[in-house]
């Protein structure tokens, strides 16, 4: 499965951090798209943020009011191939899906949030 992810060609880049035991990810014409398996978490659970070039994935549990990180993990992406807003995340039955649509030419500095549906 890292392969998958490894040998894309959208994917000169980086992970940097610890991901969930079983993930995936694919390219096609309308961007990309990660899975990522995560038994026993909600979408309360998961954030998912980024600035610039990166997205950062969270999933935490908590147990007795503390906080326990489960993963942690930041995608670096190419800076122009992206637009903030039309990032989604879906959790359904313990797996995350994230899609990223691919658009060309935008100038981002901003810090974003992505809304785990």
């Amino acid at each position: 499965m890292m392969d998958q992810f490894i040998d894309s060609p959208l994917f000169g880049t980086t992970v940097h951090g610890i991901l969930p035991g079983r993930w995936e990810a694919k390219q096609t014409n309308d961007g990309f798209y990660i899975r990522m398996y995560m038994s026993g978490l909600r979408k309360e659970n998961v954030s998912i943020s980024g600035a610039d070039n990166y997205m950062s994935i969270h999933g935490y549990s908590s147990d007795g009011g503390y906080y326990r990180a489960i993963f942690s993990t930041r995608i670096d992406l190419p800076y122009h191939f992206y637009k903030c807003d039309q990032i989604k995340a879906v959790m359904k039955d313990g797996v995350l899906n994230i899609m990223v649509c691919s658009f060309g030419g935008e100038e981002r500095d901003e810090y974003f949030w992505v809304e785990v549906e």
